[in-house]
């Protein structure tokens, strides 16, 4: 059996560079949602929709199948809003985003 390695990791760049863009959507809209007056789960259920149309744009193979990605990506997401929370690292992107809508 030959491997094409070539082929493999380009299909490892692809896979990690899709990883990177979905953190990133993640990390937006979690910090965009959190200080909306909105139980845990609806933030949750927030941030499901505007990945999934966002993903709906960016790449339809994705968006083909969010709802099954969604049930490994639900807990995750919330396992890092609680980390974020404990870290500081939510409240710190709120006061970023106050002093940016302050200096406009």
């Amino acid at each position: 059996m030959t491997v094409n390695l070539t082929k493999l990791l380009a299909g490892v760049v692809t896979a990690a560079a899709d990883a990177a863009y979905i953190a990133g959507r993640v990390e937006f809209y979690v910090s965009t949602i959190d200080d909306a007056a909105l139980t845990g789960a609806q933030k949750l259920d927030a941030v499901k929709q505007a990945l999934d149309a966002d993903l709906a744009t960016w790449n339809p193979e994705f968006a083909a199948k969010f709802d099954q990605l969604w049930t490994v990506l639900a807990p995750a997401v919330s396992g890092l809003v609680t980390l974020w929370r404990i870290t500081g690292v939510l409240a710190a992107a709120a006061k970023g985003a106050e002093a940016l809508v302050a200096a406009v």
